[in-house]
């Protein structure tokens, strides 16, 4: 950006922070491809409303999955957690454990698709992750108050950003309820990316925080947006996630461990890169 004259304040910080808010890290770490492919793939275009117009249910995508029930009911194996995937045989044999019976069992398929992250593609296959996939660790912290208190900025919506701050800012976790009056108790979903440091370090050092430090953190910040926000806080729910997409730095997109994850296993097990 710097290179190509994009030098405004706002700009950097803008694109900074949807690099942390999709990848994990900032604009130092992540590859410029995946930058301009988080902003070029958001273009929406439908026949029948605005290119800014939202498509929500109260339930989220659950309505979606509830819909599609009914079609798939006798195909859909709930309560069943893979460990292991293989070909054998010419065949996918698929290890899993029954959570109703608490026993292992075995599915043989002709073919399988595995929609599920790098990391757990490789665990499950017996392989040894890439370097090259890492993904970055965050607090995803839920937060019940009585209520949500003035802002010293712009009203509450959805989702509610602060200008230079660490954080991500939070959402209104119940803005798809159909209500003319904002709920009491409220929950806000608060998210704070741990990139100042490689994935694996900052990850180690967030696991040996206690709560009370997070706890700290957090509210400092909320305090300097909602001035007295700490006395209308009734819980506050702390988890560190490893971020859902995977850390697109420089060369991940050409480099040959993406290429190779890719293939599929024999025609017979086929693996899409979930980025």
């Amino acid at each position: 950006m710097r290179r190509e004259g994009f030098t405004a304040e706002g700009l950097r910080w803008y694109i900074d922070y949807y690099c942390r808010d999709g990848y994990g890290a900032g604009i130092e770490q992540v590859s410029a491809w995946a930058g301009i492919h988080y902003f070029a793939g958001r273009k929406e275009r439908a026949a029948n409303a605005e290119s800014h117009t939202q498509l929500t249910w109260p339930e989220g995508n659950g309505r979606l999955v509830k819909l599609l029930q009914p079609y798939s009911q006798q195909e859909t194996l709930t309560g069943a957690l893979a460990y292991q995937v293989q070909l054998q045989e010419g065949t996918v044999w698929v290890d899993y454990y029954d959570v109703r019976t608490y026993t292992t069992k075995r599915m043989i398929a002709d073919r399988c698709m595995m929609a599920t992250l790098q990391f757990i593609t490789q665990c499950l296959l017996g392989a040894v992750p890439a370097p090259a996939f890492t993904y970055s660790p965050w607090t995803v912290d839920n937060i019940t108050l009585s209520h949500i208190p003035e802002s010293t900025g712009q009203a509450i919506s959805w989702d509610n950003v602060f200008y230079q701050h660490p954080s991500l800012g939070y959402v209104c976790a119940q803005h798809q309820l159909l209500t003319q009056q904002p709920p009491e108790p409220a929950v806000v979903t608060y998210y704070l990316p741990l990139d100042q440091l490689d994935p694996v370090a900052c990850r180690k050092h967030a696991l040996q925080l206690a709560p009370t430090h997070w706890v700290q953190l957090i509210t400092d910040e909320l305090e300097k947006v909602h001035p007295g926000i700490h006395q209308v806080i009734q819980e506050i729910n702390i988890w560190i996630w490893g971020h859902g997409m995977i850390r697109s730095i420089p060369g991940f997109i050409s480099w040959a461990a993406r290429m190779e994850a890719q293939q599929s296993k024999g025609d017979r097990i086929f693996l899409p890169i979930l980025i």
